[in-house]
């Protein structure tokens, strides 16, 4: 009998300019992952030109802004000046992924909006449900592929230290 190919998850976490689904994404990081074999985590991480996706569409949010200038002005700065276009491979993303997990909804909400409504509602997993069992994670560091990290390494945490691992 042929052995199934694995199921990958995904841990994603994208930094916006703003909060809504269209959204001008600065960056996105993305874990594919197995829960119980993190030798197997596959990383990505992605920076984009904020004028392309103006020009497609996409959304800036003045709040948001204002919360990056007082928030982290220099990386708010540097990300801005990318001249990356804009490229999410959908391929790599859907290939045998189940679950989606972020901190929150929007995350979730863009990465939908994005590939085409892909993910169903269903394979969302949020992060904050785990808080439940009383850890804290780490602090968020408005790094994309940092805090997606961060955010796999709860997940697997409180899943071991609950023994649902």
């Amino acid at each position: 009998m042929a052995s199934e190919a694995p199921v990958h998850s995904l841990m994603i976490d994208f930094e916006t300019l703003g909060t809504k689904e269209d959204a001008v994404v600065l960056s996105v990081g993305i874990i594919k992952f197995i829960l119980d074999k993190p030798e197997m985590d596959e990383y990505s991480y992605w920076e984009y030109s904020v004028s392309s996706q103006i020009a497609q569409g996409r959304t800036v949010d003045k709040n948001t802004v204002q919360w990056w200038l007082r928030t982290n002005p220099i990386e708010f700065h540097r990300l801005c000046t990318r001249s990356q276009g804009w490229l999410l491979d959908p391929k790599w993303l859907k290939h045998n992924v189940q679950n989606v997990w972020s901190r929150g909804c929007m995350d979730f909400h863009i990465l939908q909006h994005l590939t085409g409504d892909y993910y169903r509602y269903h394979q969302h997993r949020d992060v904050r449900t785990l808080d439940i069992f009383g850890k804290k994670m780490l602090k968020n560091s408005h790094n994309a592929l940092d805090d997606a990290k961060n955010q796999l390494e709860y997940v697997r945490r409180v899943l071991y230290d609950t023994k649902v691992l």
